[in-house]
């Protein structure tokens, strides 16, 4: 038989300080725990696009990874479709991004409903935006690539000339063997 709790010193706990930071922690823990989401073994592309699919995800809705997953899934992108990716990174129209360490867990994903207002397409300070980012150029033609030497999309590329026009010498360039003129290299 269990011994019956101490009513007075159940008071006095609730009173303490502690244990309304602790009540208040435990609150935001519970808060996290109710949109994460087990969407299989491994994060990837298509485990996260099936992932929007099946749940009906709409644009108003933000799906945070954890940052080794997101990083995973950059990589695969990139690896993917050999193309640069755009930050923000969007996946059949559903913002993705990098949560913190310590709220997601590896291997899961962090489903927010109705957060996200922002709309991508009527951005226009989106091509103003700089800080501090490093910007390639192919070291034969001039034009803008990605770090890689492989052609940006023109959203992204139009968003670094920007940013080259605006911010002029504040910029870090640096010149890349671009796959645009890859048979000037050879020669």
């Amino acid at each position: 038989m269990l011994p019956k709790p101490n009513p007075q010193s159940q008071r006095r706990a609730a009173q303490h300080p502690c244990s309304r930071s602790q009540q208040l922690k435990q609150e935001k823990i519970d808060h996290i725990m109710e949109g994460l989401k087990y969407i299989g073994r491994q994060i990837n592309l298509k485990t996260i696009r099936n992932f929007i699919l099946d749940e009906g995800i709409s644009e108003a809705d933000i799906i945070f990874l954890n940052p080794k997953n997101f990083d995973d899934v950059l990589l695969e992108y990139r690896e993917v479709y050999r193309e640069g990716v755009i930050m923000p990174f969007y996946l059949l129209g559903i913002l993705i991004t990098e949560g913190k360490h310590d709220e997601i867990p590896v291997g899961r994903v962090l489903l927010k409903k109705g957060i996200n207002n922002s709309s991508r397409d009527n951005s226009e300070n989106d091509n103003e935006y700089y800080n501090g980012e490093e910007i390639f150029r192919c070291g034969y033609c001039g034009n803008v690539v990605d770090f890689d030497g492989s052609e940006l999309e023109p959203y992204e590329r139009n968003r670094k000339i920007k940013i080259l026009e605006k911010f002029g010498s504040e910029v870090i360039v640096h010149p890349r063997h671009g796959r645009c003129c890859r048979e000037q290299w050879n020669k």
